[in-house]
């Protein structure tokens, strides 16, 4: 093989490497989700500024956090489950304590439930006492260390497409 074959081979393995991460690094992007306070003299107070990875798609819902080994304290995962419905989370091969968020379609947090890792199965299943649209998982405590509790607001308008 000539010297500028080779060369054009290697600008050319060069350019799809390249751009084929610059792809899949919008994909991954991380968004974020603001929480706010509803009540009191506190009205519009943002709490957090939370990063998010968006599951949407039924591989990413089903896959969630599992197997993360450590999940930054202002990042977690929106779950957009497009219908108002009780959504119950398990823990299954999920190595970091979670805490679930779960948000009406008006935005408003209506139950805040702490997650322990199953280490055998049968795993236990978590479910919401209000329906939900959406769910936000970070790490556990998050919401006490912040102090934003059921009828405070979640924004996620900045972290949907």
């Amino acid at each position: 093989m000539s010297n500028s074959r080779i060369i054009l081979l290697a600008v050319f393995t060069f350019l799809f490497l390249f751009f084929g991460c610059l792809v899949q690094g919008t994909e991954n992007e991380k968004r974020y989700v603001e929480i706010t306070s509803a009540g009191g003299t506190t009205i519009n107070k943002t709490f957090a500024t939370i990063f998010v990875e968006i599951a949407d798609e039924p591989s990413k819902i089903s896959q969630g956090l599992m197997f993360r080994e450590l999940l930054e304290s202002d990042h977690g995962m929106l779950f957009l489950l497009n219908r108002d419905d009780f959504h119950p989370f398990w823990m299954k091969n999920t190595k970091i304590p979670l805490e679930t968020i779960y948000i009406a379609a008006n935005g408003s947090i209506v139950d805040i439930l702490e997650m322990e890792p199953c280490k055998a199965d049968p795993c236990r299943i978590y479910n919401s006492k209000s329906k939900s649209r959406s769910v936000l998982e970070v790490n556990a405590n998050l919401s006490k260390k912040l102090g934003f509790r059921i009828g405070d607001y979640v924004d996620i308008s900045s972290a949907i497409k």
